[in-house]
């Protein structure tokens, strides 16, 4: 990638420290790719599934950080919740702070959000789950978000119940 500044209103070349740029000033700046790579990842989301009112999952068509030799992850491409949109079937997203905890792996995520985001099945129903560009990664569509149906039944209250 070849990053250029061709041109900078006020500035005078033969002596660039002493020009005087004011917040009117305009850089002319090109980017352009010298090679095949792709500039973002490009991200799929499937599966996604609440296994409890707090526990959701999806899968990844790629692991959502870089890894480092001997196992260790890149700081800087770690996924983080303000990454992660939640939302809700009325509109709403549910806030970062909601998202208690993230496990990434190599085919996908699990998330633990804190108690009450989705207070029965009702309130999960119709919600989405997408991931925001990051790091090296695109954004991942919205997809919907299911009941684990092995794992949880609705009673008529609509309370979510594990099955034993």
């Amino acid at each position: 990638m070849t990053i250029s500044v061709n041109v900078i209103t006020h500035c005078d070349s033969a002596n660039p420290s002493e020009s005087r740029y004011t917040a009117n000033d305009i850089a002319t700046v090109s980017v352009s790719k010298t090679m095949d790579a792709e500039l973002l990842k490009s991200v799929v989301l499937s599966n996604a599934k609440l296994s409890s009112p707090t526990e959701l999952s999806f899968d990844t068509n790629i692991e959502l950080q870089q890894r480092l030799p001997r196992n260790r992850i890149r700081e800087d491409s770690l996924f983080y919740p303000r990454s992660l949109v939640i939302t809700k079937s009325n509109g709403s997203v549910v806030p970062a702070n909601k998202i208690v905890k993230i496990v990434v792996d190599p085919s996908g995520v699990q998330v633990t959000l804190a108690q009450g985001v989705f207070s029965n099945v009702q309130a999960a129903n119709g919600a989405t789950v997408a991931t925001m560009p990051f790091y090296h990664f695109g954004a991942g569509a919205p997809i919907p978000i299911k009941w684990d149906e092995q794992t949880f039944r609705q009673d008529r209250n609509g309370r979510a119940n594990r099955q034993h």
